[in-house]
């Protein structure tokens, strides 16, 4: 489970329940976090304000492929837990 938002970026476990902070090191930077999606086990892609995402394995930033996106151009539909990110 991550929850995300405005210099927010956090990994929980359900056993034992606890959270683990993102682990940025220099390949990123805490900033607002828009949207985060899960290609796959044990791996989250995560909108930035900046236009970046970040590739995360666990709660440690693996890539960061800069400017992927124009910043603050991304969908959320609430409904079915969905976000869109335009690729240009």
């Amino acid at each position: 489970m991550v929850t995300c938002g405005i210099k927010h970026l956090m990994f929980w476990s359900t056993e034992p329940f606890r959270a683990r902070k993102a682990l940025f090191s220099r390949r990123g930077k805490i900033q607002t976090m828009l949207c985060c999606c899960f290609p796959g086990p044990d791996t989250t892609i995560v909108g930035t304000q900046d236009g970046s995402l970040y590739l995360f394995k666990g709660y440690q930033l693996a890539t960061n492929m800069r400017k992927c996106h124009q910043a603050g151009e991304f969908k959320y539909n609430s409904s079915v837990c969905k976000c869109t990110i335009k690729y240009y």
